[in-house]
C-alpha cells in the first residue's frame, strides 16, 4: 500500500477484510499456491475494476432502523468494544512484524467485520468470539445495537465521516451448484442491522480480488487501493469475504500555527534520536493524568461555527516514566476508560510531532491469541450456511475463516486528522505543569465522544517512518 497522501485535517482510514473459505480450505487438504492463485486469470492485469460490475446483489434488503432500545444498549456495547480495543493493540503490537514500529488499527472496523461474522456463529465459536470480543448483549440485540451505533457515529459533524460494510458470495456457498448454501436469512441480517452491500462474486477469485479493493478504494477516497493482496483469495475455496470501512477527516478545532513547527529531537526505544518537525499550541485541552499515563485531548471542529468542539476527538497518551512496552502492559480498557471519563479543560502548551504513516496487518494469529480459535479451523458458522453434501453432517458446514486484514492510514497535522481503515476477515521528560512534550514513543486514539467509542488506536515509535 504504497502511495503519497497530503494532509490539510487530521485524517484517518482503515479497511478491515475477513476471508471464509469452505471445505479443504479450513485445514484439510492443502489450498492452491499463492503462485498458482495470482497468475491465474492473466487477463486481469488491473486494481482499477469497478465494484459496480461484479454480478447481480446477493440480497437487496435495506438497512432498518434500529428499535428505540436499542440505543439504550450502546454503553454496554462500548464498554465491550474498549475492551476488545485494549486487547487488540497488546496482541497486535505483540506479533513480530509490529515490533518497534508505528502502529495504526481501526477496532471499530474491525468490530464490524468480525460481529457480521458473529452473526453466523453458533456452539463454541459463538462462544469463543463473544469472549474474545467482549460481546455481553444476546445475538438479536447485539446486531440491533450496532446498527444504532453506527448510525450515531455516521452521524457524527466531522468534516467527513463514513462507515460502508460489504459482503462477497462466491458461487462456492451461492446459486446452483453451490457445494455449502448460504442461508438467504444470514444475508439479510447483515443488510438490516450493518448496511452491508451484497454481492454475487464472480468464480474467479482473481477478478473478485481486484472488485473488493477497487471498492474500498473507492469508500476511502482512494487512500487504500489494496488490502487483499495477489493469491489472497485461494482459487476453489472461497467462500464469503465480509469488509468494513472507516474514513474520517475532521479539522482541529484551534488549529497549530505553521510558524511554531520547528524541528526538535525525538527520542527512540533503542537511544537514538531523530529530528522532526514539531507543532506548538497554547490552548484550553482536555487533560488527565493517572499513575502511568499524561493525556491531552485536541478536539476537532464542529458545526456550530468557529472554533466549535464537535463529536470527534484525538487523544494523546504519553508515558509519565518509563517505556512505552512497560506502560502498555499494565494498562487495563477499565483504567483507560476511567482516565478518558475525567479530562477537565486546563490551558496546556502541547508540542506534538507532526506525522504520517500506514500500517498493514494480518490478525489471524493476534485474535487466535485473544481465544478465537475455532474460527479459523472447525469454525461452527452453521448460522451462515447450511449442511452441505461435503460436510458429512457435522455443525461446522466446513466453512472457516482463513485470515483477517486490516489495512489503515493516519495523518496529523497543523490542519487536524484524516484517517481511513479497511476491515477484511477472509472471513517522565516532557510533562510538567501546563505544558506536554510528545518527544519519544506515544499512543493516539481517536474517538467519537458522544458514545465514547474508540475509532482508531495506535502507537508512534517514530514519526519519520511513513509505513509498518
Amino acid at each position: 500500500m504504497r502511495h503519497r497522501f497530503h494532509c490539510s485535517a487530521l485524517f484517518v482510514v482503515c479497511m478491515s477484510l475477513l476471508v471464509s473459505l469452505v471445505l479443504a480450505g479450513c485445514g484439510g487438504t492443502e489450498s492452491p499456491s499463492l503462485d498458482t492463485q495470482a497468475t491465474a486469470n492473466p487477463a486481469v492485469t488491473t486494481e482499477s475494476t469497478d465494484h459496480q460490475t461484479a454480478a447481480a446483489l446477493a440480497s437487496t434488503e435495506t438497512r432498518l432502523v434500529p428499535p428505540p432500545e436499542a440505543e439504550a444498549q450502546i454503553p454496554a456495547l462500548v464498554t465491550g468494544n474498549t475492551a476488545f480495543a485494549v486487547e487488540l493493540l497488546k496482541a497486535a503490537r505483540g506479533a513480530d512484524t509490529a515490533s518497534g514500529k508505528n502502529l495504526v488499527l481501526s477496532p471499530y472496523s474491525l468490530s464490524l467485520a468480525l460481529a457480521m461474522t458473529y452473526a453466523g456463529a453458533r456452539g463454541e465459536t459463538e462462544t469463543q468470539m463473544a469472549e474474545a470480543l467482549h460481546f455481553a448483549l444476546p445475538q438479536e440485540q447485539l446486531h440491533e445495537t450496532f446498527n444504532a451505533l453506527d448510525r450515531d457515529v455516521m452521524a457524527s459533524d466531522a468534516e467527513k465521516i463514513l462507515t460502508a460494510t460489504s459482503g462477497w458470495v462466491f458461487p462456492t456457498v451461492l446459486g446452483e451448484g453451490a457445494i455449502v448454501p448460504i442461508r438467504p436469512e444470514y444475508l439479510d441480517l447483515l443488510a438490516w442491522n450493518y448496511g452491508a452491500e451484497l454481492y454475487r462474486a464472480p468464480g474467479d477469485t482473481e477478478e473478485a480480488r481486484q472488485l473488493i479493493n477497487a471498492w474500498t478504494a473507492q469508500k476511502t477516497e482512494g487512500l487504500i487501493p489494496q488490502v487483499l493482496p495477489p493469491g489472497s483469495l485461494p482459487g476453489e475455496w472461497t467462500a464469503l469475504v465480509l469488509a468494513g470501512v472507516m474514513y474520517l477527516k475532521a479539522p482541529w478545532t484551534y488549529t497549530f500555527p505553521a510558524e511554531n513547527t520547528k524541528p526538535a529531537p525525538f527520542y527512540l526505544e533503542d537511544g537514538t534520536t531523530v529530528e522532526v518537525p514539531v507543532m506548538t499550541h497554547d490552548m484550553d485541552y482536555g487533560y488527565a493524568e493517572n499513575t502511568v499515563w499524561a493525556a491531552v485531548e485536541l478536539p476537532c471542529l464542529g458545526n456550530a461555527g468557529r472554533m466549535s468542539r464537535g463529536d470527534i476527538s484525538a487523544v494523546f497518551l504519553l508515558p509519565k516514566q518509563g517505556s512505552l512496552d512497560e506502560a502498555v502492559a499494565t494498562t487495563t480498557a477499565e483504567d483507560l476508560q476511567a482516565l478518558l471519563a475525567d479530562m477537565p479543560r486546563e490551558h496546556v502548551a502541547v508540542h506534538l510531532p507532526r506525522f504520517k504513516f500506514e500500517s498493514d496487518t494480518k490478525l489471524k494469529e493476534p485474535l487466535k491469541s485473544l481465544g478465537m480459535i475455532n474460527l479459523f479451523k472447525g469454525a461452527d458458522l452453521s448460522g451462515a450456511y447450511e449442511p452441505g453434501d461435503s460436510t458429512a453432517g457435522d455443525a461446522s458446514s466446513g466453512v472457516c475463516v482463513d485470515e483477517v486484514y486490516q489495512g489503515c492510514i493516519i495523518g496529523v497535522d497543523e490542519g487536524g486528522i484524516e484517517a481511513a481503515a479497511a476491515s477484511m476477515v477472509v472471513q517522565v521528560a516532557g510533562i510538567g505543569p501546563g505544558e506536554i512534550t510528545f518527544d519519544r514513543p506515544f499512543l493516539f486514539l481517536i474517538r467519537h465522544v458522544p458514545t465514547g467509542t474508540i475509532l482508531f488506536l495506535g502507537q508512534v515509535m517514530n514519526p519519520m517512518q511513513e509505513s509498518s
